[in-house]
């Protein structure tokens, strides 16, 4: 009987098939099994370097286990190759293959790695849409009175030092009205009347244009400051931060899984916001951020858009941006005596006012012991510090009755976030290290055998082909399912 000796490297779980071998004359010991033959050669035949042999009238390759000498004839242990005997069969049929070295599919987790401790991380610097300088932002302040533009209240856009003019006009002299003349003195119109109470607010926001839609004097109620200021064009509006590209995870190659947010964490930095983590995916991911913000309120809100090949998300923060600015205005007001007699003085609001301040004339006599609830010396001591300004005499600034108050309004906010650094981070957890080649890569799909090269693993021992016994199918199933290679 005719044998083909080799002298042939390959792994017992291939399908490799040798090239020329050396054809011997021998026989076969029997009774003989045909997957486990034993061949009987010449001393002059024998090779210690063959390891393999094919014996073309039983239609197998063998693997040789051992040679063994007897009797001055050498004896060849052999185990049938099933893999190079079948390979034709054997590549022929479609198994569903779940690891394959040479085909797979990138968005499917290999869980055949381990995560280790180690990441890498990567920072991203992008656009910072405020200013830090607090003259170079705006301030938008309400004001009861001219043309409104929300409820009654007109909100007026303003540098700071355009903001710290206004306020140096509200605390100078009283505001007059056109072709009125006031009978009353400076003081005691800063005790009447407070400028201030017509500020509904006033928040400085980051932003060196705010839009507008032209320029108004500024009405603090029905007193004209003689004042211009631009009005506010629109009470919200959205800015643009930018769109940018993360990249990749440092292992990517090994499969798009890496991209998703198991193994890739993104968190976006801009402050007042919280930080927000974006969710991310495989298939690339590009990040558009805008800033919505409302003026009148002073509150914002981040929106940010993380797009890839096949999805969409959105993420939303929302903070305060407008820093509220403190208002402070110096008023008197009156002990309750006084507070009585000017009670009593605007009964007689009927009468012009020179007539009833002629009436009040100090020392006048009336039917009455009392005179509307005070002693006539009591009305008197009230007359002198109350309207003693408005007859030209200013003593009564100095009047121990007078008490002074500092009034405020709103809260004194801070800029600090607008010098916190922006940016996104980006944060890649590390796998063990890779053998595609002979652990490859997730597949999970119905595959033709013969299309794979190299390491393949299929999840079924379903397996028959024609042309094998028994044994040789449940060697061939074992094979399949524990990783086998198509070379």
């Amino acid at each position: 009987m005719k044998f083909v000796f080799y002298a042939f490297a390959k792994r017992i779980n291939s399908t490799k098939i040798p090239g020329n071998g050396h054809v011997v004359e021998g026989n076969i010991f029997e009774p003989c099994e045909i997957l486990a033959p034993v061949l009987i050669i010449s001393p002059n035949n024998y090779n210690i370097t063959y390891n393999y042999v094919q014996i073309p009238e039983f239609e197998r390759y063998y693997f040789i286990k051992s040679w063994e000498f007897s009797g001055g004839r050498y004896y060849a242990k052999c185990m049938v190759d099933v893999l190079a005997s079948h390979k034709t069969q054997i590549g022929e049929t479609t198994q569903y293959v779940v690891r394959s070295a040479s085909n797979y599919n990138g968005y499917l987790i290999d869980t055949a790695y381990p995560v280790t401790s180690n990441f890498s991380d990567e920072n991203i610097i992008i656009k910072d849409i405020f200013t830090s300088e607090y003259n170079y932002g705006k301030i938008v302040v309400g004001i009861v009175g001219g043309a409104s533009t929300v409820n009654g209240v007109t909100y007026y856009v303003m540098s700071p030092p355009e903001f710290g003019a206004l306020r140096e006009k509200i605390m100078a002299a009283l505001p007059t009205q056109e072709g009125v003349e006031l009978e009353i003195s400076d003081t005691l119109g800063k005790m009447l009347y407070n400028p201030y109470q017509y500020v509904v607010s006033a928040m400085w926001f980051p932003f060196s244009n705010i839009p507008t839609s032209g320029s108004a004097n500024i009405f603090c109620g029905f007193f004209d400051t003689e004042i211009s200021a631009q009005v506010l064009g629109k009470t919200q509006e959205t800015h643009v931060i930018g769109t940018y590209e993360i990249p990749d995870h440092p292992q990517i190659a090994r499969g798009e899984y890496l991209n998703s947010s198991n193994y890739r964490k993104i968190i976006l930095h801009y402050p007042p916001f919280a930080d927000l983590e974006l969710r991310a995916f495989p298939g690339g991911t590009a990040i558009t951020a805008t800033i919505k913000v409302d003026y009148i309120s002073g509150q914002a809100i981040l929106d940010e858009i993380t797009s890839g090949e096949t999805d969409i998300t959105y993420n939303r923060a929302s903070a305060s941006l407008g820093v509220p600015m403190l208002l402070a205005q110096v008023t008197t007001s009156v002990n309750p005596v006084q507070t009585m007699a000017v009670s009593a003085v605007s009964q007689l609001a009927k009468n012009p006012v020179g007539s009833v301040l002629s009436w009040l004339k100090p020392g006048a006599k009336f039917l009455d012991t009392k005179i509307f609830g005070l002693t006539e010396k009591e009305f008197d001591e009230s007359f002198d510090a109350i309207f003693g300004g408005v007859m030209g005499d200013t003593s009564g600034v100095n009047n121990p009755l007078l008490m002074y108050n500092v009034n405020t309004s709103g809260m004194s906010g801070s800029t600090l976030y607008t010098a916190a650094n922006c940016g996104i981070e980006v944060i890649y957890s590390l796998l063990a290290d890779e053998d595609n080649a002979r652990l490859g890569r997730p597949l999970y799909k119905p595959v033709k055998l013969n299309t794979l090269s190299g390491f393949f693993k299929c999840a079924t021992d379903a397996f028959q082909i024609s042309g094998a016994n028994y044994s040789e199918l449940m060697l061939i199933s074992g094979y399949l399912t524990n990783g086998m290679y198509w070379e």
